[in-house]
C-alpha cells in the first residue's frame, strides 16, 4: 500500500516546499519555470486542483516517459487534453481530438489511414510552399527596422503553411485569416475557446463537404478522410471534424510557439545567433533544441484504468494524471545544463511530441516548417534584437508561449540577397 493522494481542501497552494500548484494561477504564469524545478527536484509528485478534485502532477522525464509508454494502465481515451476555460471544473472526460483521445483498437484503426498521408517525404512536399510562404510576408516587411513578431510574422506564417498542408486551403486564402483567429481562441484564450472551438468545426464541415463533392487524390488529406473507412465502418463527419482539428491546432501552435520562443531567445543571445548563422548545418540541432526548450504542450492529460502506485501514491481507475512535457524537457537528470540552449547536446530525445502510441503525427510538417522559418530568421534578419521598453507577456494554460513582442533589425534582406 502507497499513500493516498493529498486533500487539495488542506493545502494553499503556490507557497514554499508545497507540492500542491495552482496551473491556472498568475503566480504559475509568472514563474513558471522555477516552480516546476521546485516540483521536480523537491517532491516526488506534485498536485493540482483541477475543480474538486486532486490530479498528480507529472514533472519527471522518467515518469513521463514511463506513462505515455504504457496505454494500458494510463489510457488516452476518456480526453488526453483540458483546453478552453474549465478551471473550476473537474478533470475533462469528454475526448475532442481523434486520434489523441482514443485508444487500441480504434487508435491503431485512425493512424492506419492518417500516418500514411503526414510521412515525411510527403511533408517535404510543401517545402516550397511554406517557403514561398516566409518569402511573401518578410517582403511585407522590407524598408522596416521594427515588427510585431507575432502578428506580423509568426500567426499569418503557421496558419498559411499549416492550414494550406493539411486542408489544402489556399495559402492567400481570406478564409485563413478567419481560420487563426478561431485557432487563437481556442488555444490561448480560454474564456473564448468553446465558442472558437464550435465556429471553427463549422468551417471545417464545410471543406468536408467540399471535398466529397470535388475530391482532389489520393495525397490530400481531406479527400482521404472524407472517404475513409477505420474498422471498415463509416465513420460520422463529427468524429472526422475531431481529427481535422487536432492535425491543424496541434500544427498551429506547436510551430508557432517553437518558432516566436527562438526568436525570442536568438534576439536575446547574440552568440546563439552567430553560431548558428556562422554553421547552417548546426540547422537540425537547433531545431531539436528549440523543441525542448520551447514547447507549448502544458500537459497530456492520461486516464487511470487499474490499481497502481506511481512515487509511492495509490491511483485507483478513474483518477487523473496530467503529465507535464514542459517539466520534463528541462529535467537535469536527463539533460545537464537544462535550461540553457545547446545545439551540441548529446540527448536530443526530448518529449515535445509525446511518447509511444500517441506520438505526434504531424512532427514531420513541424520540423519543415521550423527548418524553412529558422533559416529566414538566420538569414534575412540581420542585427535583430529585441525592441527596447516593453513588457513581454506569456500564457501557461492552456497552452505555454509568448503573447507577442516586438524585435528590430538592421533591415528584412530581401529573398534574392539571401539565398
Amino acid at each position: 500500500m502507497g499513500k493516498k493522494m493529498p486533500d487539495p481542501n488542506s493545502v494553499v497552494a503556490d507557497q514554499p516546499k508545497c507540492p500542491f500548484v495552482d496551473m491556472w494561477s498568475d503566480e504559475y504564469n509568472k514563474n513558471n519555470l522555477e516552480i516546476l524545478k521546485h516540483l521536480r527536484e523537491e517532491h516526488d509528485l506534485a498536485f493540482h486542483k483541477q475543480g474538486n478534485t486532486t490530479v498528480p502532477l507529472v514533472t519527471r522525464y522518467k515518469d513521463l516517459w514511463k506513462i505515455q509508454r504504457d496505454w494500458r494502465t494510463f489510457q488516452s481515451g476518456r480526453a488526453a487534453s483540458h483546453l478552453a476555460d474549465r478551471r473550476y471544473d473537474d478533470p475533462n472526460d469528454t475526448p475532442v481530438f481523434i486520434p489523441l483521445d482514443t485508444d487500441p483498437p480504434v487508435h491503431s484503426e485512425w493512424r492506419q489511414i492518417i500516418e500514411p498521408l503526414m510521412t515525411l517525404k510527403k511533408m517535404e512536399a510543401h517545402s516550397e510552399l511554406i517557403e514561398g510562404i516566409a518569402d511573401d510576408l518578410l517582403s511585407g516587411l522590407e524598408g522596416r527596422t521594427s515588427f510585431k513578431v507575432m502578428d506580423e510574422f509568426v500567426r499569418p506564417m503557421q496558419a498559411r503553411a499549416i492550414f494550406a498542408a493539411i486542408l489544402g486551403v489556399p495559402a492567400d486564402s481570406d478564409r485563413i485569416l478567419q481560420f487563426s483567429e478561431w485557432a487563437q481562441d481556442a488555444l490561448i484564450v480560454p474564456e473564448r475557446a468553446v465558442d472558437a472551438f464550435a465556429s471553427l468545426s463549422a468551417a471545417l464541415l464545410e471543406i468536408l463537404q467540399e471535398r466529397r463533392e470535388n475530391p482532389r487524390g489520393d495525397d490530400d488529406i481531406v479527400t482521404v478522410l472524407a472517404n475513409c473507412r477505420p474498422g471498415g465502418e463509416v465513420p460520422e463527419d463529427a468524429d472526422l471534424i475531431k481529427i481535422m482539428i487536432a492535425l491543424t491546432l496541434g500544427g498551429l501552435e506547436s510551430t508557432g510557439t517553437v518558432l516566436s520562443g527562438t526568436i525570442h531567445h536568438m534576439a536575446t543571445h547574440p552568440d546563439d545567433l552567430k553560431e548558428l548563422q556562422d554553421d547552417m548545418s548546426l540547422l537540425d540541432e537547433a531545431i531539436e533544441e528549440a523543441l525542448r526548450l520551447f514547447v507549448n504542450v502544458t500537459l497530456m492529460q492520461r486516464t487511470v484504468t487499474k490499481e497502481t502506485t506511481l512515487n509511492g501514491y495509490d491511483l485507483e481507475p478513474g483518477d487523473k494524471i496530467w503529465n507535464l512535457p514542459g517539466s520534463a524537457n528541462r529535467d537535469e537528470t536527463v539533460f545537464p545544463n537544462a535550461d540553457s540552449w545547446d545545439v551540441h547536446r548529446e540527448n536530443k530525445r526530448h518529449v515535445s511530441f509525446g511518447a509511444g502510441i500517441h506520438r505526434c503525427l504531424g512532427s514531420n510538417l513541424a520540423r519543415i516548417f521550423l527548418r524553412v522559418a529558422f533559416t529566414s530568421v538566420l538569414t534575412r534578419m540581420p542585427g535583430i534584437a529585441l525592441a527596447p521598453d516593453q513588457t513581454i507577456d506569456t500564457h501557461s494554460m492552456p497552452t505555454r508561449g509568448l503573447t507577442e513582442f516586438v524585435v528590430t533589425v538592421d533591415e528584412i534582406t530581401p529573398a534574392a540577397a539571401a539565398r
